[in-house]
């Protein structure tokens, strides 16, 4: 789906995030990467918080490690399509 010249809401870019989960090409809109961004801050911020309040517990360190590992393909995906919406290659990421 083509968002390049669309203004996207915050839950939308959740949406969108997950139905392009590997999808490295096309474009993606500013508001769709940046509102990614807040939605990322936010979730790992809460497991962070959870973690602290919890102390050593292993189902957090799992729910961690399960939620950086779901959302690092859609992550560099979504980085790469909001590069080729600015002119540039998504192999600027390396």
């Amino acid at each position: 789906m083509d968002v390049s010249h669309r203004k996207v809401s915050f839950a939308q870019s959740w949406i969108l995030f997950f139905k392009n989960y590997a999808n490295f090409s096309g474009r993606s809109s500013r508001s769709a990467y940046w509102f990614w961004i807040l939605w990322s801050v936010i979730v790992t911020s809460s497991i962070e918080i959870l973690r602290a309040g919890i102390g050593e517990a292993g189902i957090v360190y799992i729910i961690d490690f399960v939620w950086s590992l779901g959302i690092l393909v859609p992550t560099v995906a979504l980085a790469a399509r909001r590069l080729h919406d600015v002119g540039r290659s998504g192999w600027w990421q390396l």
